[in-house]
C-alpha cells in the first residue's frame, strides 16, 4: 500500500495532486503479543508525521552537518515536497528516523512514553506508552 501511494504521489505531483495513505498501526491481540517489538518506536513513526522537514531551530542549523542540511534543502526545493508529507528522514518501511542520533531538539520531546509522544499516539488511536 505504501509503495503504491509513493508511486501515485510521484506521478501526480506534476499536476499538483497529492496522494496520501492511511494505514492502521500495529494491533495487539493474543495471537500477535509475542511478536511485539522491544523498542516502542519500532514501526510507529507517529511523531515524524507531524513535520515534513526536520524541525531545526536556528542554533541547531549552525551545528548540523552539511550533508544533512543539503538533504533537507534539496527536498524542500523539490517537486516532491508537500507540507502534509511525513518527515523527510522517516523510513516508512521501518517507522524509524534515518538520522535518529542527529535529530533536532524538538524531535527529542517525543521520547517513548513522554507526554508529546502519548498525545500523538492517542490522537492516532494507538495505546499510550508507560
Amino acid at each position: 500500500m505504501i509503495g503504491l501511494t509513493k508511486t501515485t504521489a510521484r506521478e501526480l505531483a506534476r499536476r499538483g495532486i497529492t496522494a496520501n495513505a492511511v494505514a492502521p498501526g500495529y494491533i495487539e491481540f493474543d495471537m500477535t503479543k509475542k511478536d511485539l517489538p522491544n523498542n516502542p518506536c519500532e514501526n510507529c513513526g507517529i511523531c515524524c508525521l507531524s513535520f515534513s522537514l526536520p524541525p531545526f531551530d536556528a542554533n541547531e542549523l549552525v551545528r548540523a552537518s552539511d550533508d544533512l542540511l543539503r538533504q533537507v534543502d534539496d527536498y524542500a526545493h523539490s517537486a516532491r515536497y508537500q507540507d502534509s508529507n511525513p518527515c523527510l528522514w522517516l523510513d516508512l518501511d521501518s517507522g524509524k528516523c534515518r538520522h535518529h542520533e542527529s535529530r533536532p531538539f524538538l524531535c527529542r520531546w517525543f521520547e517513548p512514553g513522554w507526554a508529546a509522544c502519548n498525545d500523538l499516539r492517542v490522537k492516532a488511536g494507538l495505546p499510550i506508552l508507560e
